[in-house]
């Protein structure tokens, strides 16, 4: 399954995303064909992802979802409950993405670079707004600890998932973790760099840098 955020349905050498979603749930739209809790969060993700969280109110999803609020509040006590599965539902996007398109590579140094082309088409698809999970961290100095959790667990994965590549790229190397935490640190910088210039110079850079190690 690929989220709301994995947007576009553009083909390239090393992807594809999902489909754009509708703005409102207005009659005989896809949207208003969901249940009423799929309907929240696919117009929450929206919403959080083209305004930011803490700018997107809780009475503009209901109003955009086409709810009740009794209805909203019954599947999601809160905003913030309905911020965690919407960054849930994208760390599980990610997780997807990454075990269909970079892992079977069989190349491991060809998997680091299909992992770049992904990044690259990811932003280009999304009008280069960046990641979901910094963009929530860097809107409030403390987030709640229900977003904090998830966005922690995200990064630990991704910190993970490319010690694993750059470990498999250079076997044997005594170097090859602490190679792998400065591929992790310029994997998270590029989104950030690119996100600020909307170009993906900052992608291709960071994939040169590392391809170079190997």
């Amino acid at each position: 399954m690929l989220s709301p955020v994995l947007r576009s349905p553009v083909e390239t050498n090393a992807a594809a995303a999902a489909p754009a979603q509708p703005a409102t749930a207005h009659a005989g739209s896809p949207l208003a064909s969901l249940p009423p809790a799929a309907r929240i969060l696919r117009t929450a993700a929206r919403l959080f992802y083209e305004q930011g969280y803490h700018a997107t109110g809780i009475n503009q999803i209901i109003a955009e979802a086409g709810v009740a609020k009794a209805t909203f509040y019954a599947h999601y006590p809160s905003k913030d409950s309905l911020g965690a599965a919407w960054l849930a539902q994208q760390h599980e996007a990610w997780v997807s993405w990454l075990t269909e398109r970079v892992t079977p590579v069989p190349d491991a140094r060809r998997r680091v670079a299909v992992l770049f082309d992904l990044l690259e088409v990811w932003l280009r698809n999304n009008d280069y707004r960046g990641c979901p999970f910094l963009n929530t961290n860097a809107e409030q100095p403390n987030p709640p600890d229900a977003l904090r959790a998830i966005i922690l667990q995200h990064k630990n994965y991704l910190r993970d998932y490319l010690r694993n590549l750059v470990r498999a790229a250079l076997p044997g190397r005594l170097e090859a973790d602490r190679m792998a935490l400065a591929a992790y640190v310029l994997f998270c910088g590029a989104i950030i760099e690119a996100q600020a210039f909307r170009d993906p110079w900052p992608v291709r850079t960071a994939a040169q840098t590392i391809l170079a190690w190997f």
